[in-house]
């Protein structure tokens, strides 16, 4: 009897180390999370870019119009689930190889870019990336098109770049609170000011310092093995967390590149909205 109770014992702890068993994650999906039916075991879970997933996990979709593209086996092998050949079962085949040490690494990555992409929409006329938190905003220097957005006001809106308060570098006239600048010249251990007027002549400024570069990204995130735009926006993530919020403004332009990848427009629209408001001081020219 104590042989069976054993046997029994050692087959429920198996299985639920099995259902524990990482794979991948949701790389990338079109429509809504209404589209799709993300199951593990009797639960059903919310579809979600970057979600972790598990050998176990089942993933249907609902109509024929989509596709969700997940990146399993530690983000070396990519599966299009369709309603086709769904529902998909993530099983053995498809589990992190034992020889992907920066494993655990690279889930906290993705665990920190789904906090980040967790936005607050602010209600004045503001501009969060440059709100200037606990750090004075930073960037890297050098000849470069800025990306910037802002919230609220009335259009049309003057846009101007300046170094100190008196260097014109960019001025603007624009009806969307959304624009990529002309490339200009950023110099080194310089601060700058952008100053935006609306129809109404509501001011906002608000200010970066520029340096030489950016901190060195951890070896996880240097991997080459690793798809370009998924480990780019990593990196993007990993240099918007650091030093209480410093970098989110060069982490803002670092996603705007990557777009139309999906990630990269949930993580710019994120930092846009300015996720983690701290004690505030600026730069003011």
């Amino acid at each position: 009897m104590k042989k069976f109770i054993g046997i029994m014992l050692l087959s429920w702890l198996w299985s639920v180390h099995a259902l524990a068993i990482d794979a991948g994650w949701i790389n990338h999906f079109d429509g809504k999370p209404e589209n799709y039916l993300f199951k593990r075991g009797n639960e059903t879970m919310q579809v979600s870019i970057f979600t972790v997933l598990e050998v176990g996990d089942e993933i249907s979709v609902n109509d024929k119009q989509h596709s969700i593209e997940l990146s399993l086996r530690g983000g070396t092998y990519l599966v299009q689930v369709t309603y086709k050949n769904s529902p998909f079962r993530i099983d053995n085949a498809n589990q992190v190889s034992s020889s992907h040490e920066w494993w655990e690494s690279l889930k906290q990555h993705l665990d920190d870019w789904n906090k980040l992409t967790q936005p607050v929409r602010p209600k004045e006329i503001t501009m969060p990336l440059l709100e200037n938190l606990q750090h004075p905003s930073t960037i890297v220097a050098g000849v470069r098109s800025l990306h910037l957005q802002w919230y609220g006001g009335k259009p049309p809106y003057q846009v101007q770049i300046k170094q100190g308060r008196r260097r014109v570098l960019f001025t603007h006239e624009t009806f969307n609170s959304v624009i990529e600048t002309e490339p200009m010249t950023f110099d080194v251990n310089k601060s700058y000011r952008v100053v935006i007027f609306d129809a109404d002549n509501q001011k906002f400024t608000g200010g970066f310092i520029t340096i030489a570069s950016i901190p060195n990204y951890p070896k996880t995130l240097l991997d080459v093995s690793l798809p370009d735009n998924f480990r780019q926006i990593l990196q993007a993530t990993w240099i918007a967390i650091q030093a209480d919020g410093k970098w989110v403004f060069e982490a803002y332009q670092l996603a705007a590149k990557l777009i139309p990848y999906q990630p990269a427009q949930l993580l710019k629209e994120a930092l846009a909205q300015g996720q983690n408001k701290q004690v505030r001081r600026g730069i003011r020219g």
